[in-house]
């Protein structure tokens, strides 16, 4: 079965049980109101050659995007200087421009020694010429439509605009009406060097690739139908990229339709770049107008129905559904995986996907949030450069050895392009992170997980999962019976290196559990051997424990405590997320809150405080029960100059998509979590303290094994609803609902039993039923879904209208 068509039959259940739903709770969210107080606005004008809130930067720009393609609008003023929005070039009056971009864009230059070689590239930017001097302007990103609405003043009019990238066709439409003094507003298209030009990261590089003084300059042809701008790759061999644009009318209203094609090599090699974009214009200017607009809003209008949070935190409830705004703005199912940089491109140091948590981040909220079309993107990935060998090691020199190919066993280094290639050769120092393939077969393990479709775990996951844990068979070794790891790298952690490394240790033993249970649950004769079994076992019974210091917690080495301010939480990862060990068992339950209070006490005030490590520390606080922390981090992660205007995040003006998606993970954890084979509701929600939520409601979440869960809070829990999308039963639950209980249910066979003070199993559950739970004495007299009365002051909050940073 193909990841597409896998995709297909996890959207056809999901749609399957929607009907049920109505029998049970009604759904009375009013989703353009609700999403409408969360759309983003920006006003500016300019004042005596000043600006006040003017959005002239990445990290302040509004964005579209449809997973492929994406937009940037942003003022660029020749007084201010090029700034960060790669405001270069500008003339002689402030500007408004639109930076256009694909996401898998790459360069592919030759040798490859070097991900400078391959790094993402830019597109161009669309710049519209008025007749007057820009004076101000306002827009309003409608997340809820995916459309940007604006108006520019000059001193001669006003051009009002509409900006969308469409959810269904790969265009990007721009429509313009203008007053008299305006009439002849224009755009006019500048495409950029087909060269990644961050010289920083150049200069940084031991062996900078070759300078930008030899690209191809685009070529540029109009005619009947369109204009075309076709840019060569240094290494022209290794393909190109074309934009296309289109100028008409609709009504009194101009119109411009773009499209951006490429047929780089390796994923676009059959593509011939400018007859597909120019085709991809003709085919969708020639639809009704009106009705192509429509599919786009109907399509992001069905994508948010699909799950549904409401908070008591304002605040945080925006930034959350802007996350999935980004998400789907930059991830589709038939689309590349998510980089760091997305549809929205900057010069960055870090131009190109990393393999050592932000992908994986990037990717956590997508599965509790009901969307698992999208996690399809990262499998897609992994599964193309897996099948075409771009893992496969050559020699492995490591801890004074050389040890050749073994066809069984893959690891990747930390980075790589959109073509995967990311071998680990020479791993003495800084490469010598192991687990980062491992790490990312737990998210695929994730996606098989929560849709728990049988085909996904024997033919997705068990290839490449068998392969990531053999790796480490080459490397292992016995000390008095006890299987252990030479010098391997924590992610990020300073040097030096050390043994029995807890990113390892985690991940491996997470590893040999699942191929265990993989090859005893199997259904059909798995589509790659079992041949781990065996090994897995020994591993389990010999595998070093994680080292554990009595004071600190968790150490990152063997002789290492986690003693320095650092970001990355990778110590910790048989915690957060592998949950092979948690704060439910009696033995660990103090060893992880000593874990977490150290990650915090010892980064807390350092310049390691990105957005990830308060992401990271909300997330531990949630699993320990510590609601009120949790939320005050996420909090504080708002009040903080990480999480810009638009709510996109930066480390040094570097693209960080992971931090965004973590925090936005972490708050989904505070309503409902799921491992264990038990699903905790509202486990963390603060009950007390400065960040007391009264109230909090979510629709839909999905949990592991194929449930799909729904609650309300108003004081106490009042119900619960449960469905099974694929039949699995008995499902475990963890709620504080008071006896005597009740419950409805779409079936008769169900039935439901008190276990302990807050367990609740519910027994007979088959493919479709759904049973909704609540207090007889204390039933509701309605079961609905509704939004919460949000606080005014904080509608519209991202835009202008967060400072840059609230934090001394």
């Amino acid at each position: 079965m193909s990841l597409l068509s896998f995709a297909v039959l996890v959207l056809l259940a999901s749609v399957a049980v929607t009907e049920l739903r109505s029998a049970l709770v009604t759904d009375s969210v009013d989703w353009k109101s609700f999403l409408g107080r969360h759309s983003l606005m920006w006003r500016w004008s300019r004042n005596d050659h000043s600006w006040i809130f003017v959005p002239d930067d990445w990290s302040l720009a509004p964005f579209t995007g449809n997973g492929l393609l994406g937009t940037l609008g942003y003022i660029c003023d020749p007084e201010q200087g090029p700034g960060g929005a790669r405001c270069d070039s500008v003339g002689e009056t402030p500007e408004f421009r639109l930076e256009l971009g694909r996401q898998d864009v790459y360069d592919q230059r030759q040798p490859y020694d070097s991900l400078l070689e391959r790094p993402r590239l830019p597109v161009g930017y669309l710049r519209l010429q008025t007749a007057g001097s820009i004076l101000g302007g306002n827009m309003t990103l409608d997340i809820w439509n995916a459309l940007l609405n604006g108006t520019i003043s000059t001193s001669k009019g006003t051009i009002a605009m509409t900006v969308l990238t469409h959810s269904i066709h790969d265009v990007i439409i721009i429509t313009w009406n203008v007053t008299k003094g305006e009439s002849g507003a224009k755009w006019f298209f500048e495409p950029e060097t087909s060269c990644y030009q961050n010289q920083e990261g150049c200069s940084s590089h031991p062996n900078p690739p070759q300078k930008c003084g030899s690209f191809h300059f685009p070529t540029i042809a109009s005619g009947s139908d369109g204009t075309l701008c076709t840019q060569l790759l240094q290494s022209p061999y290794m393909g190109n990229f074309s934009s296309a644009f289109l100028t008409g009318s609709q009504g009194s209203q101009q119109v411009m339709f773009v499209s951006i094609s490429s047929s780089i090599w390796p994923h676009n090699t059959t593509v011939n770049s400018q007859t597909e974009a120019i085709q991809t214009l003709q085919n969708v200017s020639s639809l009704n107008f009106s009705e192509l607009i429509s599919s786009h809003m109907k399509a992001w209008n069905s994508f948010y129905q699909m799950s549904f949070l409401s908070i008591s935190d304002t605040r945080l409830e925006a930034f959350y559904w802007i996350q999935m705004y980004m998400m789907r703005s930059s991830m589709r199912v038939d689309g590349p995986v998510r980089d760091l940089i997305g549809p929205w491109f900057i010069n960055s140091n870090w131009p190109a996907i990393w393999n050592d948590l932000s992908l994986q981040l990037t990717y956590w909220p997508v599965y509790t949030a009901n969307h698992l079309d999208l996690g399809n993107t990262l499998l897609n990935h992994l599964q193309r450069n897996f099948e075409n060998g771009h893992w496969t090691w050559n020699c492995v020199h490591y801890n004074g050895s050389f040890y050749p190919q073994h066809s069984d066993s893959i690891g990747i280094g930390g980075a790589c392009s959109s073509d995967g290639f990311s071998p680990m050769m020479e791993i003495e120092t800084q490469d010598s992170e192991f687990g980062n393939l491992l790490w990312l077969c737990h998210n695929v393990w994730l996606q098989c997980q929560y849709s728990y479709n049988q085909t996904c775990f024997e033919t997705m996951l068990l290839p490449l999962l068998s392969r990531s844990v053999a790796w480490y068979r080459h490397f292992l070794v016995s000390v008095d019976n006890v299987l252990r790891l030479p010098p391997t790298r924590s992610p990020e952690y300073p040097p030096p290196l050390g043994w029995d490394a807890s990113y390892d240790i985690g991940l491996l033993r997470w590893g040999c559990s699942v191929l265990v249970q993989l090859c005893l649950n199997a259904v059909n004769e798995p589509v790659y051997p079992c041949n781990m079994t065996d090994y897995c076992e020994v591993v389990l019974r010999q595998l070093t424990e994680l080292h554990v210091d009595r004071d600190t917690g968790i150490m990152v080495y063997a002789n290492t405590t986690f003693h320095r301010p650092h970001r990355h939480f990778s110590h910790l990862l048989a915690w957060l997320p592998l949950h092979t060990v948690t704060t439910e068992d009696e033995d660990f339950q103090d060893i992880l809150v000593k874990s977490l209070d150290t990650y915090y006490g010892v980064t807390h005030g350092s310049d390691q405080m990105m957005g990830f490590w308060y992401a990271g520390v909300a997330a531990m606080s949630a699993l320990a029960g510590r609601g009120s922390a949790a939320i005050g981090n996420l909090s504080a992660l708002m009040d903080s100059e990480v999480i810009a205007p638009n709510t996109f995040c930066t480390e040094g003006n570097n693209p960080v998509p992971e931090s965004s998606a973590a925090a936005a993970y972490a708050l989904q954890t505070t309503l409902v979590q799921s491992h264990g084979g038990k699903i905790r509701i509202f486990p963390a929600t603060p009950r007390t303290g400065p960040h007391l939520w009264s109230q909090a409601v979510f629709h839909r979440l999905r949990a592991e094994r194929a449930f799909l869960v729904s609650a309300s809070m108003d004081g106490n829990v009042q119900w619960v609803l449960v469905e099974s999308e694929m039949g699995a039963s008995p499902c475990s639950i963890e709620v504080d609902l008071v006896d005597p209980l009740a419950f409805n249910s779409t079936s008769p066979h169900v039935s439901v039993n008190r276990s302990g003070s807050k367990g609740i199993d519910i027994v007979g559950l088959q493919q479709g039923d759904a049973v909704l739970i609540y207090s007889q004495d204390n039933k509701p007299d309605k079961f609905e879904v509704r939004e919460l009365v949000g606080n005014q002051t904080e509608y519209h909050y991202f835009g202008y209208h967060k400072p840059v940073s609230t934090t001394a």
